[in-house]
């Protein structure tokens, strides 16, 4: 992860200050669940998987798996820009500003699965009380398979705008007023 941010301020006299900010954020993830280090299905130990998935498919009986998905996500970035003018003008204290904010994300996971049950091991006139799932397992009765990559990029942005005035009514009375305008645009999808 990473994480940078720089702010300016300038005094424009007494009554005048503006301040601008810039942060920005990334986060990158991979993650990859192995039940081997060997590339089992590169190898040709496992067949009939598609070649992306590095170790071997989930794999999944009753009460037990093993999980392999393989999942790059990122980077995950956050661009922010956001600028304020502050004008003291007699009792009023006028304040504006705007701010942007970008989002770009991409995600690449790819995962496999092999699920075993009891029905291809059990006696088809008993189905419901016989057949084991790890009997399945051994024999290499599968009962579903299931492959699919998510490998997408998108990009999302936020903007704001604002306007307000404070102003001291009274020694003890301060009168707040003040508009926002937000937009949020939708995200944007592209193949990465």
């Amino acid at each position: 992860s990473k994480n940078a941010g720089i702010g300016y301020n300038h005094t424009f006299g007494s009554e005048t200050v503006f301040s601008l900010l810039f942060g920005y954020t990334s986060l990158e993830q991979s993650a990859v669940n192995f039940l081997t280090s060997k590339d089992l299905i590169g190898s040709g130990v496992i067949k009939g998987m598609p070649p992306g998935l590095t170790t071997a498919p989930d794999v999944s009986m009753g009460y037990f798996s093993v999980n392999s998905t393989v999942a790059d996500t990122g980077p995950i970035q956050g661009y922010q820009v956001r600028a304020d003018l502050s004008k003291v003008v007699g009792s009023h204290t006028l304040k504006m500003g705007a701010e942007t904010v970008i989002e770009p994300y991409n995600q690449k996971n790819i995962e496999g699965a092999w699920g075993f049950s009891s029905l291809q091991t059990a006696n088809l006139s008993s189905q419901g009380t016989t057949g084991y799932d790890v009997a399945s397992f051994v024999l290499g009765a599968l009962d579903n398979t299931l492959y699919y990559i998510k490998d997408y990029a998108l990009r999302s942005h936020t903007w704001n705008a604002y306007f307000q005035d404070s102003w001291k009514a009274t020694p003890k009375l301060t009168v707040n007023l003040g508009v926002r305008w937000d937009l949020l645009i939708n995200a944007t999808y592209t193949k990465s």
